[in-house]
């Protein structure tokens, strides 16, 4: 394997390739997203994706600003459901919210408007394995690895299987 150049390590090449896709998400969709929104949104999956975040409520909350912003952006969608089943499988989440039945329908909304996003199938796969439903979970997770090969979550998800 080739050696990043010095000052560009794997990681960043990484980051920078999101960055590409998540632009093009924006500009690509039937609208365009706002700066705003978009701030929001990368402030939210920063979140999201911290292994230390502990506030999986506040994450949703802020996701939810993001979808009233910008309703049909694709990624926004797919984290709040992904964002949705963290909430549901954490042990300090907020008992005044019915997680399963809000993880159903933001899935439900993922799937129908943000099907060709990575995430989206993720989420539904991290789901169906919280349930015991292992041929749903492997069906999401080879989704989201057709859609993103290399998609590192969808490999060790479909590998504890």
């Amino acid at each position: 394997m080739r050696e990043a150049p010095p000052g560009l390590e794997r990681p960043h090449g990484r980051r920078v390739a999101e960055a590409v896709r998540l632009g093009l998400e924006g500009v690509v969709g039937t609208d365009r997203v706002s700066s705003e929104a978009l701030d929001l949104y990368h402030s939210a999956r920063k979140r999201a994706r911290s292994p230390m975040i502990t506030d999986r409520v506040a994450t949703v909350e802020a996701l939810e600003q993001v979808i009233a912003l910008a309703p049909s952006f694709a990624p926004a969608l797919a984290m709040h459901a992904m964002a949705c089943v963290r909430a549901l499988i954490a042990p300090r989440s907020a008992a005044d919210r019915d997680w399963t039945e809000a993880t159903n329908e933001s899935l439900k909304r993922a799937l129908e408007r943000a099907a060709h996003v990575p995430e989206t199938h993720h989420a539904a796969a991290m789901f169906h394995s919280q349930l015991g439903h292992f041929r749903d979970t492997a069906r999401h997770a080879r989704a989201a690895l057709a859609l993103a090969p290399a998609y590192p979550d969808a490999h060790l998800l479909l590998g504890q299987i």
